[in-house]
């Protein structure tokens, strides 16, 4: 299933998400704050969080 990079990804639950994630608790530690960055930026931006921009936040972490 190919999913369009550029249209807008829901993140209202993003904490729930992380915390039911199959990940180790040093991984959801490290995302945590990655997130809420990022969150913060699309904000003070005025942008949408979509998933072509947090992928290119991940890959600067």
């Amino acid at each position: 299933m190919s999913r369009d990079l550029k249209q807008p990804v829901d993140f209202r639950d993003w904490a729930k998400v992380l915390a039911a994630a199959g990940l180790s608790a040093g991984q959801k530690a490290a995302f945590k704050p990655a997130v809420i960055c990022y969150l913060g930026r699309c904000k003070r931006q005025r942008t949408a969080a979509v998933a072509f921009s947090a992928q290119r936040r991940r890959q600067q972490v």
